[in-house]
């Protein structure tokens, strides 16, 4: 008789225990509400916003091969400019193309953080 009368309360806690654990994972649960949604999608958003920045960062515009075009797209930089870079290449570092005067300083200033040269 004393041994069931043990074995019953050890199944009650082992019940017990099986019910916190239940009522903790639904807690749990709860925690992913629209507010930890919204928390995560901001995260996200922020964390793309700092890769596009990375990404922009090495998108650098070779002045040895860039297309026309491409010159074209920075500040600065009009057609007759992008055609006296090309005409200049080839290039050993990107402030040939001032001390070679095919753009002013202040333009430079503008582009260097965007060229690069191979």
């Amino acid at each position: 008789m004393k041994s069931s009368w043990k074995w019953g309360i050890i199944c009650l806690l082992l019940f017990g225990i099986f019910l916190v654990g239940i009522g903790a994972f639904q807690l749990n649960r709860g925690g992913w509400g629209e507010d930890r949604i919204e928390i995560l999608k901001d995260d996200y958003t922020e964390s793309n916003k700092n890769i596009s920045q990375d990404f922009q960062k090495y998108d650098l515009i070779n002045l040895n091969d860039a297309l026309r075009d491409d010159l074209i797209d920075l500040p600065g930089i009009g057609e007759k400019l992008a055609d006296k870079i090309i005409s200049g290449r080839p290039y050993k570092d990107t402030s040939e193309i001032i001390i070679r005067k095919i753009i002013s300083q202040k333009v430079f200033e503008e582009i260097k953080d965007r060229i690069t040269v191979w």
